[in-house]
């Protein structure tokens, strides 16, 4: 991670989600495994963003109808406020 003027900006590494997803040939899951690349932490506003981040990829996944196949790249793009109390 690094830092510049109340942005700190990385990856996050070790990231694991699992995925559902209801297609028109019925209920698919899988998971999402990697490191996210290109995360920014901005103090001032408490919201981390994504952009898109790479470095993920999917190690399985149950007949998603080849939307999702396993060995797959993934990019990922989201933004997010953070509450610490």
């Amino acid at each position: 991670m690094s830092s510049s003027g109340g942005v700190i900006s990385g990856s996050v590494p070790g990231f694991e989600a699992g995925f559902r997803m209801e297609t028109p040939f019925g209920l698919r899951t899988g998971s999402i495994t990697g490191t996210i690349g290109n995360v920014v932490f901005d103090t001032a506003t408490n919201e981390a963003t994504v952009n898109a981040g790479a470095g993920l990829v999917v190690p399985n996944a149950g007949n998603c109808a080849g939307i999702f196949n396993s060995g797959d790249s993934i990019r990922y793009s989201a933004a997010y406020g953070v509450d610490f109390s």
